[in-house]
């Protein structure tokens, strides 16, 4: 008897499977999902990493401003009429207050305020201050506020 062709049956059998189970298809969306968390929370990361060097940035810019003031002013600086009293009893810096606002007479005081004003404006919560001693040693220190990171830059300058 003739061997027949089994390839010609319609219900032959095969012993290699076609597609995927449930449970390789729920092991790929577990992958996959715990992949998404961590794209997640590398975008948070990055967030906050932008945010904090912006504000140290715009900080540092505005330092560079008020050096140029009290250069451009030194007379009014070794007078210690850009000093910004914004320190309390235990020498922590204090955050911009409208208390701090001068007098309209004196000119250099307007500055340090405005300059305060503005950083304060950009970098909200800032700390700051400003001491200028009789010698012309200028010290400025601001503090960025601890929602963004509590991290404290001085620049020191001879006029």
């Amino acid at each position: 008897m003739p061997v027949k062709n089994l390839s010609h049956f319609p219900h032959q059998t095969s012993s290699t499977q076609h597609g995927f189970s449930v449970i390789e298809v729920l092991i790929t969306v577990v992958i996959a999902a715990i992949g998404l968390i961590g794209l997640a929370g590398l975008q948070v990361s990055a967030v906050n990493t932008t945010t904090i060097a912006s504000a140290n940035t715009h900080t540092m810019i505005a330092m560079k401003e008020m050096v140029g003031q009290l250069l451009a002013n030194r007379e009014a600086a070794k007078a210690g009429d850009f000093n910004i009293a914004a320190l309390d009893s235990q020498g922590t810096l204090q955050g911009f207050s409208t208390s701090l606002q001068p007098s309209g007479s004196n000119f250099a005081q307007n500055i340090s305020y405005r300059w305060f004003q503005s950083l304060n404006n950009v970098v909200p919560g800032v700390k700051a201050g400003i001491y200028c001693d009789a010698l012309g040693m200028c010290s400025i220190r601001v503090q960025l506020s601890e929602s963004v990171e509590n991290m404290e830059q001085t620049i020191s300058v001879q006029l």
